[in-house]
């Protein structure tokens, strides 16, 4: 089976078999006209439409959160792009506490941040 379905995370590419890796590589060569890279505007896809991508980053952003959420508007979907500064932290709430609360708002979750795979053992 081509894809990564059944898996849970996506941590780093040496986790992928190199049929998922064309798998990936096939996707983007499909979604690029979509990109919006091309004087051509096209319509959005509605692959993910009523789909939510949770993005988290521990780090000040700008372009991680603006493409995650131009990329989910040009797949049907839409994003929830937070930051460290919008967040309970300042109250002590830890690094797990905050992920767990916003992963039940997505239907995918994106971290950016240096302790990506201590997140994912949680």
């Amino acid at each position: 089976m081509r894809g990564w379905r059944g898996k849970k995370d996506l941590l780093s590419v040496e986790c992928l078999s190199p049929d998922e890796i064309n798998f990936i590589l096939d996707c983007a060569e499909f979604l690029e006209p979509y990109s919006g890279i091309y004087d051509e505007v096209k319509e959005p896809l509605d692959i993910c439409k009523g789909k939510t991508a949770v993005i988290v980053s521990f780090e000040p952003t700008t372009r991680t959160g603006s493409s995650s959420d131009a990329a989910m508007k040009r797949l049907g979907g839409n994003a929830l792009v937070f930051t460290k500064a919008r967040s309970s932290m300042e109250k002590n709430e830890s690094d797990i506490d905050t992920i767990l609360n916003l992963e039940a708002y997505g239907d995918i979750l994106g971290i950016r941040g240096s302790n990506v795979m201590e997140y994912a053992k949680k």
